[in-house]
């Protein structure tokens, strides 16, 4: 008698790269996808930025590129004085043959306020052609293109060849997308540090190996060192994967030994790079602040009346308001800008702490506004758009990436509603796998239309 396959196994055989084109085709797709999606942030970071443009006055960019400079400078990851009217967005950068640094060690000030992914990238590219504005821009959106090729690929290989192609398209035309492709932000490196850290989960979830469990600890290192944000996501990841790996051991017969070398693996890679930052960042603190001050300045402005004002919205006013009085308090005029920075994240996690305590009326009506707009409530288009991620989801649910990406969905509100929330930038990086899903949504729904049709005739 025929053995009969399992529903697992058989599904695996049904959504297996022979069935939705030969390893060729599937590597000819990719590499159309990302010339053609490369090609089209390209011209739009060309048309909104400019591709030799500077960064943009007086934000986060203008931030990240001098700390690219002075660590290509050999200085270290801070700024030197006569950097404060380029981060204030009243000068511009100059040109330079070589970078070269602008104070010396006495006078230079570190930080730890900025997650270091991003800044050394920069530093790599003005290491070897300074202050070359376009080569950033262009590894971006080399970024973003590859993030989007590596969703698609996935689809290919999952569904269908037809649904990488549209995933591809979908994500080049949707707006909130391609705003930040070639931007100098992190969330080009964040996008497809997220996407490869999604897909090689799901990749050591079906197959439980030293190297896969390597990869996929060593894409959430990247991810964290790009944005450090997701910082509060390591707990519940190592929980997931030692659940993963006991139910392993209970059901599929894998060895004690075997489960605990995984889990070992996985979580030593997955601090890899992130681990040397944070003893750093506690050495130049003084301090056990290993994540660094971002957290606890920006949270100050997540549990605020400006918070409420804004509906939930992060701005700076608090922070800025907490700075200016600490510079203003002859008690710490002699501190350094580093132990400065140190305080000014030790008060603003006091005042987030005082408030939620003395507001606690207002704490449901501020998390649901840092929620629903995560999730863009009231607007029609990202109704839609999430609305067949979900369809999507629905009939990709034996896929592992579709677990895994409902339990980063999960995680990114938990986090956005327990800190704050800023415009586009947090769901950003999940775009090309939402546009993924979508595709998959869109395809499936043609088809069993298709099928009922055909019934009918």
């Amino acid at each position: 008698m025929r053995e009969r396959k399992a529903p697992n196994e058989a599904s695996e055989q049904m959504l297996s790269p022979n069935c939705a084109g030969s390893k060729a085709r599937l590597m000819f797709a990719g590499v159309l996808i990302f010339i053609g999606t490369l090609t089209i942030f390209l011209f739009v970071a060309s048309r909104n930025f400019g591709l030799s443009s500077p960064p943009e006055n007086g934000g986060d960019s203008d931030s990240y590129e001098r700390l690219g400079y002075n660590l290509a400078a050999g200085l270290g990851f801070g700024y030197c004085p006569s950097d404060l009217p380029i981060l204030a967005g009243k000068a511009e950068p100059s040109a330079v043959q070589h970078c070269e640094a602008g104070c010396d060690a006495q006078e230079f000030q570190l930080t730890a306020y900025r997650p270091p992914g991003f800044p050394f990238l920069i530093a790599a590219v003005y290491r070897i052609s300074p202050m070359n504005y376009r080569a950033v821009r262009v590894l971006n959106c080399v970024a973003c293109a590859a993030a989007v090729t590596l969703g698609s690929l996935w689809l290919a290989r999952r569904h269908s060849v037809m649904a990488a192609f549209l995933a591809s398209v979908t994500c080049c035309i949707d707006p909130r997308f391609r705003e930040f492709a070639g931007s100098f932000l992190t969330e080009n490196l964040a996008t497809l540090g997220l996407c490869g850290f999604a897909l090689s989960f799901a990749a050591f979830v079906e197959r439980k190996t030293v190297l896969n469990a390597t990869l996929c600890g060593l894409s959430l290192s990247a991810l964290v060192f790009i944005r450090s944000f997701y910082v509060a996501w390591y707990p519940v990841l190592w929980i997931a994967v030692a659940w993963i790996l006991w139910c392993d051991v209970r059901r599929e017969g894998r060895s004690r030994r075997d489960a605990i070398r995984l889990a070992a693996v996985f979580c030593v890679c997955s601090v890899l790079l992130t681990g040397p930052w944070w003893v750093r960042n506690c050495i130049v603190l003084n301090a056990i602040m290993p994540t660094g001050t971002q957290g606890g300045i920006g949270i100050a402005d997540g549990f605020s009346d400006s918070a409420m004002e804004n509906f939930g919205s992060w701005t700076s006013a608090t922070a800025d308001s907490i700075i200016n009085e600490l510079r203003d308090d002859p008690k710490v005029a002699g501190l350094s800008e580093i132990e400065l920075e140190k305080e000014h994240c030790r008060l603003g996690a006091a005042y987030a702490s005082a408030w939620i305590k003395s507001h606690p009326q207002m704490l449901l009506q501020l998390t649901w506004w840092k929620f629903s707009r995560l999730w863009e409530f009231g607007s029609t288009q990202h109704a839609a758009l999430f609305g067949l991620c979900a369809v999507g989801m629905w009939f990709s649910r034996a896929t592992p990436l579709c677990r895994i990406l409902m339990l980063l969905f999960v995680l990114n509100s938990l986090t956005v509603m327990a800190t704050y929330h800023t415009y586009e930038r947090f769901l950003t990086p999940f775009r090309p796998l939402i546009h993924a899903m979508c595709a998959w949504g869109l395809t499936a729904i043609v088809r069993t239309m298709r099928s009922l049709l055909l019934r009918s005739i």
